[in-house]
């Protein structure tokens, strides 16, 4: 649970600089394409965080010094970010790092087709009376994980909170059916394609 999350990484936010299982595909690898691999397949979630930290941090540095290692990317502080940045959410710094990996090219198609809607153009949950505050979603399921998406689409600052450690990608689930087309546009038969009978 937390508590192990705590150990691993430390208070927040340094999770980024947990330490990837060595046995896992991208334990100890800089390069970006196996971060990725090892983000994308992992099936527990301190993996997880640390290979999407470690990709996030490089995908922000500037292009030289993140090609030069895990070295340049120690020397940065969280949350890794600059004022002048193009971006609106994570992956778009990501998807300059991986360039045309073609599992991620589909993703990130999906994802843009979403994010383009014109009702997050605005990030009402942004401004107003939700000005610095926090949504916290409860569940890390495939619902809870949609909540959470949205919720940050529409601008607002997300925690989402999971009692499980470890998980499959590949769960067997009942779900309606306006729930499984909602998943599969925002991409997740592209991480890890689930059995045909998935919508």
């Amino acid at each position: 649970g937390w508590r192990s999350l705590r150990n691993a990484f430390g208070q927040w936010p340094s999770w980024a600089d947990g330490e990837l299982p060595l046995n896992s595909p991208g334990g100890g690898a800089t390069n970006p394409v196996n971060l990725f691999e090892t983000f994308r397949t992992a099936e527990d979630l301190a993996t997880t965080l640390a290979a999407f930290g470690r990709l996030f941090r490089r995908a922000v540095l500037a292009p030289n010094a993140a090609r030069s290692g895990d070295a340049a990317a120690a020397s940065c502080k969280p949350p890794w970010t600059t004022k002048g940045h193009a971006w609106r959410y994570p992956y778009e710094a990501i998807r300059v790092l991986l360039g045309g990996h073609w599992k991620a090219k589909q993703l990130w198609a999906k994802l843009d087709a979403r994010c383009s809607r014109p009702e997050y153009l605005r990030s009402p949950c942004a401004g107003g009376r939700f000005a610095g505050r926090r949504a916290v979603v409860v569940g890390a399921g495939p619902s809870g994980l949609r909540a959470a998406i949205e919720l940050r689409l529409l601008g607002a600052q997300v925690t989402v909170l999971e009692r499980r450690s470890s998980f499959t990608r590949l769960n067997r689930l009942h779900l309606w059916h306006w729930c499984g087309e909602e998943l599969k546009a925002l991409g997740a038969r592209c991480l890890e394609p689930p059995p045909l009978d998935f919508g």
